[in-house]
């Protein structure tokens, strides 16, 4: 069906409104809609589309987006989710959040329909939960919030002694030692922790794990997502190896 969305944003906000098209290339100040019958994906920071599958359905266009926003801005990439119905979203939420980007799900108090923002809260990764009128100084704060260890390798080596002792804390506490897992990604996950709390380097966020039980505690369940989502992986692919694949290994049999 023909889409209104564009006539009623147009009417209140000031910022262009785009219909996008294949290859569209993003600009600050405005609004991109996905035509209907379509995917949408953003690949250097331009817009592509994709026609829907007929044959499939059931269609997750924002879990694609999110995919694709988190691959291209990587700890840039914001992803916001409302109102709705299903739980779209709540698959590509992931991928933000493993990105080290920014997770907005809204208050479901306050959504006519709490669905999708449910969706998202019950997979752990929302950075935070508010209702809307809440949102534009979350997203305020967090853009004027520095970048922090960025991947400069000085900016590493700056702090390498309390990123070591923070690494180590989890061990203490909960006899899982994350100095083994993959350092980028933790590495990530603290620094979406530093910009939560708005604090401006490690050393200070090591102090408040050192006085603040809640915060690590927080800290290794952020931390503890992506490795039992690694878990989850790992089994469902042997289960695939074990009963999927014999199976269709047989059936290609001569005879």
């Amino acid at each position: 069906f023909k889409s209104l969305m564009d006539e009623l944003l147009g009417r209140r906000t000031t910022m262009a409104v785009h219909r996008v098209e294949d290859g569209m290339s993003i600009e600050p100040n405005a609004l991109y809609l996905i035509p209907p019958k379509k995917e949408m994906i953003i690949a250097s920071r331009r817009l592509h589309l994709i026609d829907r599958d007929p044959s499939k359905n059931l269609s997750l266009p924002i879990d694609t987006f999110f995919r694709s926003l988190a691959q291209d801005c990587g700890d840039q990439a914001v992803g916001i989710v409302l109102s709705g119905t299903g739980s779209d979203g709540s698959r590509g939420v992931r991928s933000i959040h493993d990105a080290g980007g920014l997770v907005i799900a809204q208050d479901e108090q306050t959504a006519q329909f709490d669905g999708m923002p449910r969706s998202v809260i019950d997979t752990g990764v929302a950075d935070f939960v508010v209702p809307p009128d809440e949102m534009p100084d979350v997203l305020m704060r967090h853009a004027r919030q520095p970048r922090l260890l960025a991947g400069s390798k000085g900016g590493y080596d700056a702090d390498r002694s309390a990123l070591g002792s923070i690494f180590h804390m989890p061990r203490a506490g909960y006899g899982i030692d994350f100095s083994h897992y993959k350092p980028t990604t933790v590495v990530r996950r603290i620094r979406r922790r530093l910009q939560l709390h708005q604090l401006y380097n490690v050393r200070d966020y090591m102090q408040r794990l050192q006085s603040d039980p809640d915060e690590r505690d927080r800290l290794y369940r952020d931390l503890l997502i992506g490795v039992t989502r690694f878990f989850r992986d790992t089994e469902a692919f042997d289960k695939i190896e074990k009963e999927v694949l014999p199976s269709l290994l047989a059936q290609l049999e001569p005879g």
